[in-house]
């Protein structure tokens, strides 16, 4: 190859692997309490608590991006 398809090579590389910058300040960050979880029918629009009447669970999201859900029924 020569060398401009190196290049040209190098640079798509670049920004195809480069990560994905946010504003810090849209992030979401904290600890959400689950207080109901439902499931609806696309059919017939019925919903229907999958996990009984009262369901428990946490959604934790860091500030390093990752996320954890602790559901219970």
């Amino acid at each position: 190859m020569s060398e401009s398809k190196w290049f040209a090579v190098l640079i798509w590389f670049v920004v195809l692997v480069q990560p994905g910058f946010a504003d810090d300040g849209s992030k979401v960050i904290g600890i959400w309490k689950l207080l109901a979880y439902d499931a609806e029918s696309q059919a017939t629009g019925a919903k229907e608590p999958v996990m009984g009447q009262n369901p428990t669970g946490y959604a934790i999201f860091t500030s390093e991006g990752r996320v954890m859900f602790v559901l219970t029924a």
